[in-house]
């Protein structure tokens, strides 16, 4: 008498109806989650990738800074004697001389996009977001006006205005990124920004690649003896780095070529539905890829600081 009464305060059971809705929510809810992260494994791999790349970049342009600096003076030397204000990048070590400042300025920026969008898909504040694109913006500003800077004409830089201006040029207009979003919120911009200016990242790594000839004529012409170029006389030591050199760019190539395939990567993943195991090997390729070239780019900027 009375066993069947149910406890106070305990849900009536609803039957199959009730839970199958839950179940629908509840698979709903997890799609949008996934959607949500969608492309943010992807992109956090690109971003420990461009690291290693922006770490040889950076040894590559401290080369390509005392090279471009020891061209200048070899075709000024008529000039020692007197202070030119326009080349006073040259005269000190305290700044990059114009060509290398112009690259070196240009992946500055892409860092800091990438940075950009690494905060975005993690969930930075507005604040740290909002003073990463305020550097984004100014970075882009300052490699173009660089590139602009050196068309002028300076001996050391002849040779790399046009590359320089290339990169530039890919830049195009800056496109400011709303950064006060949380959560979800920030996720979503964080993928409307990464396909956004991908081009112009994408363009800016490309002419990076396609500015190696010139930058390897600035690096050998510098480490040739002036000298045998007269005399006919032979350069086993210009000969050697001129080897280096070449090995060292194409190290270089191959880390930038990789680097935009996972850049491609992270946009694909961030706008489609791959297959994990398409997106793992995708990931895997740039991975082995960049770690191989670092590798070899290290040893030959090794060899060359003996």
């Amino acid at each position: 008498m009375g066993g069947n009464a149910e406890p106070a305060g305990r849900p009536r059971d609803q039957g199959p109806g009730l839970a199958k809705v839950i179940a629908t929510i509840g698979l709903a809810l997890a799609v949008s989650a996934c959607a949500s992260y969608q492309g943010i494994s992807e992109f956090e791999a690109y971003h420990r990738e461009y690291q290693q790349t922006n770490d040889i970049s950076q040894s590559i342009l401290d080369q390509l800074a005392v090279a471009e600096r020891t061209v200048f003076f070899r075709t000024t030397a008529a000039q020692d004697r007197y202070f030119n204000p326009s080349h006073a990048a040259y005269y000190t070590d305290s700044t990059d001389p114009p060509g290398t400042a112009a690259f070196r300025r240009a992946l500055a920026a892409v860092n800091t996009y990438n940075e950009l969008l690494y905060g975005l898909a993690s969930g930075e504040t507005a604040e740290v977001l909002s003073n990463k694109l305020n550097r984004y913006v100014a970075e882009v500003a300052a490699a173009v006006g660089q590139a602009g800077a050196i068309a002028g004409g300076a001996p050391g830089a002849d040779g790399l205005v046009q590359p320089a201006g290339a990169v530039a040029s890919a830049f195009g207009a800056v496109t400011p990124v709303v950064t006060a979003a949380f959560g979800y919120v920030a996720r979503d911009r964080f993928r409307e920004f990464l396909v956004r200016d991908r081009d112009k990242v994408r363009d800016v790594l490309i002419a990076v690649r396609n500015a190696t000839p010139a930058i390897y004529n600035v690096l050998t012409s510098a480490a040739s003896n002036p000298r045998s170029r007269f005399t006919g006389n032979p350069d086993p030591e210009g000969d050697k780095k001129r080897t280096l050199y070449r090995k060292l760019l194409s190290d270089w190539v191959l880390l930038l070529d990789a680097n935009i395939a996972a850049l491609d990567d992270a946009v694909e993943a961030a706008t489609a539905t791959p297959t994990l195991d398409a997106s793992m090997a995708a990931l895997a390729r740039s991975a082995t890829e960049i770690g191989g070239a670092a590798k070899d780019a290290r040893v030959s900027l090794a060899k060359l600081s003996q």
